[in-house]
């Protein structure tokens, strides 16, 4: 308390510059690194220091993140213009700082008050830390063209996390819906679908789907066997939007065929699920649930258990050379606790295996009684 007192009489002393010393720097520093907040008053009276004064203060606060922090969020702003910038470049020495999965709203007053050249210069960087919003608010705040070239240059040069950030902020959060253009958006897209990064040609074929079906379409070859599940999913949502037949046809194609990729034949046949009736997938099912291949027929398993329940690949699942595929076929058929829609028994239902057991318990009591 009396160290906090001596302080602030000291900071707001007239004669401060003049008779500035290292101990009263120190002091004020201390209570900065210990959390003690100092008030308005004596921040506007740190910013009335010579720059040479302050620059001591400053140094010593640069030592730990919790002074970087109060610089950050305290002192910049009340800084003249050149002196502003200088502190906000010698902030963005710090990294560890800049941590992606350590939220910091003070890193939004160092963005705004870099340097237009700087800024331009660690782009790319901030975009993949967690001063990424401030980065976009600031970009979207000179103009549409800004934005989109800025975009593009990340999406060319960035990270895989800087890349997927920018999408999520750019496209897909909802605060900011607006910020791109139609034609920018879908300019985005084009380079987003040739990413080498899987996640981000996933965003964007779900985005594409939704929004410029297009753009899959015409290469749906290509999305069609990519080595990205979500990318793969998209183009097949597409496909049956835009033709429900063709892409049924072309899908079950691609089940049967044994020289396809197991992950292509294994999207295709997901489609195929999702998409189709229980009458319409059931002979698919039955042949499947026998196939050699044993990822595919548990998928085709898994299918039959969680949504097409039907007799035909029911009894073809007790026949699957894989203990789990016949497992699952034989739940399904057992006389006590089976499922109806796939040809198995209730108990109780007049026309299952145990109500004709207790029947014919029934039957012999009564006979052992006479």
């Amino acid at each position: 308390m009396v160290l906090a007192l001596a302080s602030r009489y000291v900071v707001n002393r007239e004669t401060y510059n003049s008779s500035m010393c290292h101990a009263t720097i120190s002091l004020l520093a201390q209570r900065i690194h210990a959390g003690d907040p100092l008030d308005q008053d004596e921040i506007t009276a740190i910013s009335g220091w010579q720059a040479e004064v302050r620059w001591q203060f400053i140094d010593i606060l640069f030592l730990s993140p919790l002074g970087r922090r109060w610089l950050r969020a305290r002192l910049l702003n009340v800084l003249p213009a050149p002196e502003r910038a200088a502190l906000a470049e010698r902030l963005l020495d710090w990294i560890e700082d800049f941590d992606p999965l350590h939220r910091d709203r003070s890193i939004r007053e160092l963005v705004s008050a870099l340097p237009e050249e700087t800024f331009d210069r660690v782009l790319v960087w901030l975009a993949g830390t967690n001063a990424a919003g401030a980065v976009w608010e600031r970009v979207a705040g000179t103009s549409r063209a800004a934005l989109r070239e800025a975009a593009l240059h990340v999406l060319h040069h960035g990270t895989p996390l800087a890349r997927e950030t920018m999408i999520y902020l750019l496209l897909l959060d909802p605060e900011h819906p607006d910020l791109l253009s139609t034609e920018d958006r879908t300019a985005l897209l084009v380079e987003m679908l040739v990413d080498p990064d899987p996640e981000v040609r996933g965003h964007a074929a779900e985005l594409a789907a939704e929004s410029d079906p297009e753009l899959l379409l015409t290469e749906l070859d290509t999305f069609l066997y990519d080595e990205s599940e979500r990318v793969r999913a998209a183009a097949w949502a597409t496909a049956f939007a835009a033709d429900h037949g063709a892409a049924a046809e072309r899908a079950a194609r691609l089940v049967a065929d044994e020289g396809a990729p197991l992950s292509i034949r294994r999207s295709a046949l997901c489609a195929l699920g999702e998409r189709l009736s229980t009458e319409q997938i059931a002979p698919l099912l039955a042949l499947l649930v026998t196939n050699p291949e044993r990822t595919l027929a548990e998928d085709a398993a898994e299918l039959l258990w969680r949504q097409h329940r039907h007799p035909l690949p029911a009894q073809s699942a007790v026949q699957s050379p894989h203990p789990a595929v016949r497992e699952i076929g034989e739940r399904l058929l057992h006389p006590t606790h089976g499922s109806p829609a796939a040809g198995g028994d209730r108990p109780g239902a007049p026309s299952s295996a145990f109500y004709r057991n207790l029947l014919g318990v029934r039957k012999k009591l009564k006979r052992s009684k006479d």
